[in-house]
């Protein structure tokens, strides 16, 4: 929310910030209201299904290049999470092409899923 009330739901908010002046407001500026702490990261570590993230680069309400770092961490953590960067989208990815790789994504692990059973011993 911090984010979000910073970029003020301006769709041109990328066209006049850069990905510097965000991290620097999210580290320093108070809160516009008090939210309880909370970190996604830390509930992350507890999922081993695979998970795959649609992020539009040009989102104005999440940071999504800090997203994508705290991703690959966890991935380095051997973690199954895969994502789709969009260059040209926000935060609606609801568009034909994410919406085929999602589809695809999905049926790429019900097939691993249905192939890891079909060879384990009976």
């Amino acid at each position: 929310m911090r984010f979000q009330f910073y970029t003020n739901e301006r769709s041109d908010f990328w066209d006049y910030h850069t990905e510097e002046d965000a991290r620097e407001h999210i580290k320093n500026d108070p809160d516009k209201y008090q939210f309880e702490a909370t970190d996604p990261k830390e509930t992350l570590k507890d999922v081993s299904i695979p998970g795959l993230w649609l992020f539009g680069e040009k989102d104005i309400q999440i940071p999504v290049k800090m997203c994508i770092e705290h991703l690959n961490a966890l991935k380095l953590e051997n973690k199954p999470f895969e994502y789709v960067l969009f260059p040209s989208l926000g935060h609606n990815t609801i568009k034909t092409e994410p919406i085929d790789i999602s589809v695809n994504w999905i049926k790429e692990k019900s097939l691993e899923i249905k192939n890891n059973k079909s060879t384990l011993p009976r």
